[in-house]
């Protein structure tokens, strides 16, 4: 018995942005995603339709 070793997929969490989810197949869970980019280019809008989604 393994313990913490959680051998199940755990299905991926949406982005909220449909074209992002087909491209990438959503986001990993339980971990960290740092999203970085230039001012403007919608890392914003990013996190507010990924917390509206939820």
């Amino acid at each position: 018995m393994n313990i913490g070793n959680d051998v199940r997929q755990k299905p991926p969490a949406e982005s909220g942005i449909q074209g992002l989810d087909e491209f990438i197949k959503g986001l990993p869970r339980g971990g960290l995603i740092v999203i970085s980019g230039s001012p403007g280019t919608g890392k914003t809008a990013m996190a507010a339709s990924f917390i509206y989604v939820g």
